[in-house]
């Protein structure tokens, strides 16, 4: 009786340690799980091959979630309220759908719905099959490595076509990015996420991994961090330097130690200028970032910006004068509207270029009305809010690197864009509720 009373409370003793043992073991990987890694890798090189796998690892997805579930070997999860968030990208693409109703151009409206088709896709191959750490890990690092492979591509092919012309412009911002199909708030989207999936993975596996790994992530944070300087993506640039010092310090508060954060912070922002103004590529590119522009673009927006952009947001004011409560429609009519306005404020630089709105709340409020603007707002604010309270900091930095460059960039209207948020929205939410305490299932 006393021999029994004892195993028992050994193993009560060690019932969590057994418990977190047991769930640290390693699973295989899905195949669906292996597709999305795979879809990560392709995204930063090549949008077309990720569409296709995109349609693939749906339809995988598709075959595990109807015949293996006929077969008792597979269920699909239940959506429950805690699910709004994954389910919301999927409302919003819903509400484009909606809008073929009062869309005149049927042609483009199709074809962006099938380029926004991700929005729907992701949230429903990972209800399908939910994802779990080891896959996350996965998808974050392959991610990474198609971003710094990527990268390298774009700084070699600018390096030949600097030596071979002699223009020092092509080690910077649109002729660095375009060697790989990209626009610099794109690219440097991309790299300020794989800077802080390095980071964050070093700042929990610093202890346990080995020493060319460590090296390998250094590399990778020195290299993002000057492709990001290099692509000189205003906004991007300025959301990213400033979550990083902000994460800085808030982690050296919580370790008591905020005075010396400041220090360090400060001494951090002298030593990145001064290297900056060290070198000509870097000092060129620095003084056209902030520095004034050649031409002046006259408006009359509240806003005092030499930019194209004040004389297109003064015109999206003027749209909304007049907007129904469902907006004007999707496919090109926000840029019909827009291009009217243009012609009656004689913008003729505006006109040759037929731009959008350059902000993707304002595109979203033109297009799909109070409805859509609500959806994305929600979409922002409740995975934030969420993130936050479960401490899931590498998905609030990610939703912050999405939400604040939406303010001059219509993000969700663009493929590299709209794809990346579509991934990673899904995968970093589904890997949340599975593996959280958010999920009480």
């Amino acid at each position: 009786m006393m021999k029994r009373d004892f195993m028992i409370r050994i193993f009560q003793k060690n019932k969590k340690y057994t418990i977190a043992r047991a769930n640290t073991v390693s699973r295989p990987l899905s195949t669906v799980h292996r597709l999305l890694c795979v879809f990560a890798f392709t995204l930063p090189l090549s949008l077309n091959v990720a569409t296709v796998l995109m349609w693939g690892i749906l339809v995988v997805a598709l075959y595990h979630g109807v015949f293996h579930r006929k077969s008792g070997g597979f269920k699909p999860t239940a959506f429950a309220m805690k699910d709004l968030s994954l389910l919301l990208p999927a409302v919003f693409f819903l509400l484009h759908v909606l809008a073929l109703i009062y869309t005149s151009n049927t042609q483009a409206s199709i074809s962006e719905l099938f380029s926004k088709s991700a929005l729907l896709l992701f949230p429903l191959i990972l209800w399908l099959i939910p994802l779990k750490r080891e896959a996350l890990q996965g998808v974050l690092w392959y991610f990474v490595l198609g971003v710094m492979l990527t990268g390298l591509v774009c700084f070699v092919r600018s390096l030949i076509n600097y030596n071979s012309i002699g223009a020092v412009s092509w080690l910077s911002y649109t002729w660095l990015s375009s060697q790989m199909g990209f626009l610099p708030a794109y690219l440097s989207l991309y790299m300020s996420l794989a800077f802080f999936i390095s980071i964050n993975w070093l700042m929990e596996e610093w202890g346990s991994s080995r020493i060319w790994v460590k090296m390998a992530c250094g590399f990778a944070l020195l290299f993002a961090g000057y492709m990001i300087v290099m692509l000189g993506a205003r906004l991007v640039s300025v959301t990213f330097l400033s979550l990083l010092v902000g994460g800085f310090l808030i982690w050296m508060y919580h370790r008591e130690m905020l005075l010396r954060g400041l220090f360090a912070v400060a001494l951090f922002a002298l030593g990145l200028w001064k290297l900056l103004d060290s070198f000509f590529v870097t000092r060129t590119r620095m003084n056209k970032i902030v520095g004034k522009q050649l031409i002046d673009y006259d408006h009359n927006l509240f806003i005092n910006i030499n930019d194209p952009r004040g004389q297109i947001w003064e015109s999206c004011l003027a749209a909304m004068e007049r907007i129904p409560v469902w907006g004007y429609g999707i496919g090109d009519e926000v840029e019909c509207v827009l291009l009217e306005i243009y012609d009656l404020k004689n913008y003729y630089h505006l006109l040759t270029v037929n731009t959008d709105a350059h902000n993707q709340y304002i595109q979203t409020f033109l297009s799909l009305g109070y409805p859509g603007l609500l959806c994305l707002l929600m979409m922002i604010a409740l995975p934030l809010y969420l993130t936050w309270k479960n401490k899931a900091y590498l998905y609030t930095l990610f939703l912050l690197l999405i939400a604040i460059p939406m303010l001059t960039e219509c993000m969700l209207e663009t493929a590299h864009g709209l794809m990346f948020y579509a991934l990673f929205n899904s995968v970093l939410y589904s890997s949340l509720t599975r593996n959280s305490q958010l999920d009480t299932r």
